[in-house]
């Protein structure tokens, strides 16, 4: 869904459409409504709540010790085990995955819109910014600042 729009910045950036659907709110409105589907399909998935319901009411074998200082409160471990099982069985549903693309590609193309209304303002060039937005999200911002900084630096060698 997202790719026309980085296909737009990458190939027509000085494009006045471009420019305009990058300032809408269109493209954050329809994330935002995906997202908060997904997030609630996630969450009322029935795979969710046997994740967590197994990751706190299940014992931790072996070690009685633990398991007798777990129940005492004195140790984190198994608490921090439990979190940690519950996140990787949360993660592992069909539903939660969704919503964690989601949420990965809302915030790359988050991070590139501003890589590109940053380098329009400024007259820096941003194609390699955005693509790199597209795949590593904040690389590609990083990217951009650099790329800022060596325009600038280079303009007023020359001005």
């Amino acid at each position: 869904m997202v790719m026309p729009f980085y296909a737009l910045m990458i190939s027509k950036p000085n494009s006045r459409v471009t420019r305009n659907l990058m300032e809408s709110k269109l493209l954050w409105l329809i994330l935002g409504v995906l997202y908060i589907v997904a997030a609630y399909l996630s969450l009322n998935s029935e795979d969710v709540v046997r994740a967590i319901l197994n990751a706190f009411t299940q014992q931790q074998g072996g070690n009685t010790a633990v398991s007798a200082a777990a129940a005492a409160g004195t140790s984190a471990e198994p608490f921090i085990s439990r979190c940690l099982t519950l996140f990787s069985n949360f993660m592992s549903t069909p539903e939660t995955a969704c919503a964690s693309w989601l949420h990965l590609i809302s915030l790359d193309v988050f991070l590139a819109r501003g890589v590109f209304l940053d380098a329009m303002e400024w007259g820096t060039p941003c194609r390699h910014s955005v693509l790199l937005c597209c795949m590593f999200g904040p690389l590609g911002v990083l990217a951009h600042a650099f790329t800022r900084y060596a325009h600038r630096t280079i303009d007023s060698m020359f001005a």
